[in-house]
């Protein structure tokens, strides 16, 4: 059995994980599977593409690791009706306090286990270093915790609070004018919500990522100024200056097998110029940005 080396990104919805995982795959010894939390449920999606750019259940790596995952007792459609409902920021009270029933704890358990082998199987075949997760929430990382074989290093991805906050309520104005939701994450109800998912998530991050003995910050607004320099000084933090750069580092090129994400990045047209968005500094009233 092949132990997984990952690489989790953490931080809040929003905060430009699916750039940071692009530009992350690019570099030697690096796979980015993208937001594996969401992998079942994405699986049995027939419309999901994977980043490859065929549908994620055509994916010739994608369906390998599924055979080989399915060959050792794991059912997708159970393990998409238990990620759906235990690793969620909405059941973080519950499994940081441990006060989970026996039900949920067995099930949760459950979960790990075929999260794990999921894990095993993607790493093995990627042939990779380290696999690349941007799962993102607290709960996944978790989860990722429970893997006893695994080596975990982990970059928190953190970006302002308010620019967050804006692209929850500007994806909130195009479903309200019959918009396409895009990605489905739709489903904060007020900016005050966002705020408040926005800090939940990143302390959690912060307060787990603790007890990790390789782990560091990343700020969006200073990856996207200078995206070579300050993914190489973050990688050499937790002792990963192994995985080198390549000659590519100011565009965005994300043509791999990343999982979810924001299709817009996912699928930017090679030589994409990588600039930080800031259309919330632009667009927002000053009350706005002050209060927010």
């Amino acid at each position: 059995t092949t132990a997984p080396r990952v690489l989790f990104v953490g931080g809040s919805g929003k905060s430009g994980s699916t750039l940071l995982g692009s530009l992350l795959g690019r570099r030697s010894g690096l796979f980015n599977g993208g937001e594996m939390n969401l992998f079942w449920g994405k699986w049995l999606d027939p419309g999901e593409r994977c980043g490859c750019g065929t549908r994620l259940d055509e994916c010739p790596f994608w369906s390998a690791v599924v055979a080989e995952v399915g060959a050792a007792g794991v059912e997708p459609q159970r393990m998409a009706e238990l990620a759906a409902r235990l690793d969620h920021t909405r059941r973080l009270g519950r499994v940081l306090s441990r006060r989970l029933s026996g039900t949920v704890s067995g099930e949760w358990a459950e979960l790990a286990a075929g999260t794990g082998a999921l894990y095993r199987a993607a790493f093995r075949h990627s042939g990779a270093s380290w696999l690349v997760d941007l799962s993102k929430i607290p709960t996944h990382l978790l989860l990722l915790r429970e893997l006893r074989d695994a080596e975990l290093r982990i970059l928190h991805l953190i970006r302002d609070g308010r620019a967050v906050a804006y692209s929850w309520e500007r994806k909130r104005r195009r479903a309200k004018a019959g918009g396409s939701e895009g990605d489905g994450m739709y489903r904060h109800p007020s900016v005050a919500a966002d705020m408040g998912i926005w800090l939940v998530q990143n302390f959690a991050i912060d307060s787990i990522a603790r007890h990790v003995d390789h782990s560091t910050r990343l700020k969006y607004e200073t990856l996207t100024a200078a995206p070579g320099d300050e993914l190489s000084a973050a990688l050499r933090r937790i002792g990963m200056a192994a995985a080198e750069a390549s000659d590519a580092d100011g565009t965005s090129e994300a043509w791999d097998h990343a999982v979810g994400g924001n299709d817009r990045v996912r699928f930017a047209p090679a030589g994409t110029a990588i600039t930080p968005d800031e259309a919330w500094r632009r667009e927002l009233s000053p009350w706005q940005i002050r209060l927010w």
